[in-house]
């Protein structure tokens, strides 16, 4: 139907000038419009501009224009320094159909910058430490959709002293991520850094691994909400506001007794800690003026599962300040093949002074968070 019209009298329009008016209907067609099975006037998709070389494409990206349509079929290297920067208030969108090596970071998207990457692509790092990620989103408003490219971090390197992070948000920025594949070794898939209370993650689709860590560090009060058909390999959380929904499946670390941070030794560290239990939550940890709380709230069929110690796992540290925790979920929703925990586990004050002690540390806890579980 076009606006409202259940048939379109063809025999009184013509096709031949290049900006026809169908004045029956009062619908303006041009040559790029098309009309779906639905019977909607839809456009048709932009052209991209093919660039072959970074040269070309920061040339396209440095112009005038607000909206920019790149393609880039052909592979694309980036030196040390070499950055892809995405510009304030720019919306770029990038068509991948090959593979771009960077020696360190990838794409750089500044405040008010908009980046959607596209295609069957891949970017790929050689970079180990956390210095970089494939992806940066660097302040307010600035926001990243992934759409099909795989960000791999693991394949040039290996696994052995390999830190490099997919794709790492500071500030208010936002990520999508619809489709596709990130994979790492001991850095993060995703992950936040704790200078604002507002970023926000949405991944309504695709797969994130993480070798030895876990996809998802969340370190500030952002939101995170996690979809559809989506799966990903652990979560490590400071606080924040997590939704897990549909067919989701956050799915264990690879972690075993031989390689995980025990909480006694790593219970004053600052970054993600491998602890093991698929989600794992360090609580009171930061004092933070954005808020410290930390929910989840796994809905519908989502399903967090587990083979090395808990499916859900909160440790109460408290060396900052008390923090509220809750965890809301279906009692099937939680598992765990590990015979010695239980789908959820919450490691108390005592618990930790005695691994502390046995890792010759002193822990000395400050104040006492409040742990609320609806599993039902």
């Amino acid at each position: 139907m076009i606006l409202g019209f259940d048939t379109l009298d063809v025999a009184n329009t013509k096709a031949l000038d290049p900006e026809t008016t169908l004045k029956d209907i009062g619908v303006t067609l041009t040559k790029s419009d098309l009309v779906n099975a639905g019977g909607e006037v839809k456009p048709d998709e932009p052209d991209y501009e093919e660039v072959t070389s970074l040269e070309d494409l920061n040339n396209l990206l440095s112009g005038d224009e607000p909206k920019v349509y790149a393609e880039i079929k052909q592979n694309m290297s980036l030196a040390a320094k070499d950055r892809i920067v995405i510009a304030a208030d720019k919306e770029v969108h990038i068509k991948l159909d090959n593979q771009i090596d960077c020696a360190e970071s990838g794409f750089v998207v500044e405040n008010g910058g908009t980046l959607i990457l596209s295609g069957e692509g891949t970017v790929q790092t050689s970079n180990k430490s956390t210095a970089g990620a494939m992806i940066e989103a660097k302040g307010a408003n600035a926001k990243v959709i992934v759409d099909g490219v795989t960000l791999d971090a693991i394949t040039v390197n290996g696994k052995a002293n390999n830190y490099a992070y997919g794709i790492y948000l500071q500030n208010d920025a936002e990520i999508e991520f619809k489709s596709g594949l990130v994979k790492t070794a001991y850095g993060s898939c995703i992950s936040t850094n704790n200078m604002t209370g507002s970023a926000k993650i949405i991944i309504s689709g695709g797969e994130l691994y993480s070798d030895g860590s876990y996809a998802l560090y969340i370190p500030s009060q952002c939101d995170v909400e996690i979809k559809n058909d989506a799966i990903v390999q652990g979560i490590n959380a400071r606080m924040g506001n997590f939704t897990i929904k549909d067919n989701a499946q956050i799915i264990g670390t690879t972690l075993t007794e031989e390689d995980y941070d025990n909480i006694g030794r790593e219970f004053a560290t600052s970054g993600c800690v491998w602890l093991g239990d698929t989600i794992a939550v360090m609580a009171g940890t930061y004092d933070d003026a954005h808020g410290t709380n930390c929910s989840f709230n796994i809905l519908d069929n989502a399903t967090v599962k587990s083979s090395f110690r808990a499916a859900v796992g909160i440790y109460e540290v408290d060396t900052k300040e008390s923090q509220n925790i809750e965890i809301t979920a279906k009692e099937s929703a939680l598992s765990t093949s590990d015979a010695e925990f239980q789908a959820v586990m919450v490691y108390d004050h005592e618990y930790i002074a005695e691994q502390a002690q046995a890792a010759g540390k002193t822990y000395t806890p400050v104040a006492q968070s409040v742990v609320e579980l609806n599993i039902n």
